[in-house]
């Protein structure tokens, strides 16, 4: 999990710093580019929320997994600590 979080936060920076300059290099206004500005990081706040939602089911599957893993050889433990105790 470590390794996608670093993806993301690579992606998102990229993003951010990407949209930023292009919006300050292009030739407009100071009105407009405010404005582009705003929309293009509304935009990509939206994206990175969406991103850290999937992260976040992604995450959760894989405790679940983890967990129902763990609870089975939980039980086969307990199994095989009690027949080892019945014989």
């Amino acid at each position: 999990m470590n390794r996608e979080m670093k993806v993301l936060s690579g992606f998102v920076l990229g993003a951010i710093a990407g949209g930023a300059a292009g919006l300050l290099l292009a030739p407009a206004s100071g009105k407009r580019t405010r404005k582009k500005l705003k929309r293009e990081s509304q935009r990509m706040v939206n994206e990175a929320k969406n991103t850290l939602a999937d992260v976040a089911n992604e995450a959760a599957v894989k405790v679940n997994e983890g967990l129902e893993d763990f609870s089975v050889k939980g039980r086969d433990s307990i199994t095989k600590l009690r027949e080892k105790i019945s014989n």
